[in-house]
């Protein structure tokens, strides 16, 4: 199969309402709708877009790197997952990882429609259902209550709480309002995007230890400091933004620095995140496979990865961010029922973009 046309289609989607974190606060998301087509007729799908919401100018850079390696793409054949490895090492380095993502997923999806093969399969797996947490983004403890009440009525058996955009006395008020509002049974987590230094994180945990917190994600931004953290806390501590490599993953390893691996596909790209999830599996430490606020196109693509690495056991995965937009592009939203979002089974992402809504958030940057 040979590669004969590259494009792409910036988007703005806004959220149904303001996404709030320690590191953002943001009112929609920006991202890049890539296309690939074959010599065969066949298109593949792809996104590339920032980790996290993105604005414009982050676009338009990732838009001026896509068109500077359409030319290397166009012509390129490829007859396997090896060979589309080989295709994006070729790209002039260095490559952004959302890039690669959207580059690896759209040959990905090639080669499962050319193959009619799931593209879990393709990656060593199956499709399956996989458990997913609601998303927790409140700036009051009455607002996270009532969103934790509503995700576990939903069918949610797993909440993500976004900690460290306000005072640490606040974000324990609104982690024990959640607690409160959905019993002790719902599996909690919080997210603290770096927000702490070494101490203040240490403070903050051990002040949180009474929510039963199944894990902090990323207290503090530095590996030494998260190893000093783990070692002072009872919480699990995992990995997100530190973890942009199978080099990064490596010495968190090495340093004992986090217990569990947040795998960001936007953030490793792709073929990253599969060698990641296989470094992980031989340590023995938990993976949980999480998007980075893409549409559709990008979290079907995270979906196939976990449902292609799944094992008993595992904890919940982050997928479950496309409700937080207007649209998720997708003639057929990836939906989420008790708690678990189900893989498409069709050939290679097995998903199809909603063209009338990818007109009406077309957004006009221009490379």
């Amino acid at each position: 199969m040979r590669v004969t046309r590259v494009r792409w289609t910036a988007y703005r989607v806004p959220f149904r309402r303001e996404f709030v974190s320690a590191a953002e606060r943001a009112a929609a998301r920006h991202g890049l709708l890539l296309r690939v087509e074959a010599d065969n007729g066949l298109t593949g799908l792809g996104e590339v877009g920032p980790v996290g919401a993105g604005d414009e100018s982050s676009v338009w850079r990732l838009a001026d790197d896509l068109s500077r390696r359409a030319p290397t793409l166009t012509g390129a054949t490829f007859a396997d997952i090896t060979s589309i490895a080989d295709i994006v090492s070729r790209l002039d380095k260095p490559v952004p990882a959302s890039v690669r993502f959207g580059v690896e997923t759209a040959l990905l999806d090639l080669l499962g429609k050319l193959e009619r093969k799931p593209l879990a399969t393709l990656l060593g797996g199956a499709p399956r259902r996989v458990p997913v947490n609601a998303l927790i983004s409140a700036t009051s403890p009455e607002q996270a209550a009532r969103d934790a009440r509503q995700a576990v009525a939903d069918g949610f058996h797993a909440l993500k709480v976004k900690v460290g955009a306000a005072s640490v006395d606040e974000d324990i008020r609104i982690l024990g309002a959640v607690r409160d509002a959905v019993g002790p049974n719902v599996a909690l987590r919080a997210d603290a995007n770096a927000a702490w230094s070494g101490p203040q994180a240490i403070e903050a945990l051990r002040r949180m230890e009474r929510f039963g917190l199944e894990y902090v994600e990323q207290p503090v931004g530095d590996m030494a400091a998260m190893a000093a953290v783990c070692r002072a806390v009872a919480i699990p501590i995992a990995a997100d933004e530190l973890l942009a490599s199978v080099h990064e993953a490596r010495r968190l390893l090495a340093l004992s620095a986090a217990g569990v691996f947040i795998v960001k596909a936007a953030r490793t790209g792709l073929l990253g995140a599969l060698e990641i999830a296989r470094l992980a599996a031989r340590n023995a430490v938990p993976v949980v496979v999480t998007s980075s606020l893409e549409t559709g196109v990008g979290i079907a693509a995270s979906l196939h990865i976990a449902a292609a690495k799944w094992r008993d056991g595992s904890p919940a995965c982050g997928l479950a961010t496309g409700a937080l937009l207007a649209s998720d592009l997708l003639v057929k939203p990836l939906a989420v029922r008790q708690g678990s979002m189900t893989c498409p089974d069709a050939p290679g992402l097995g998903v199809d973009l909603d063209e009338a809504a990818v007109a009406r958030y077309t957004s006009n940057i221009i490379v």
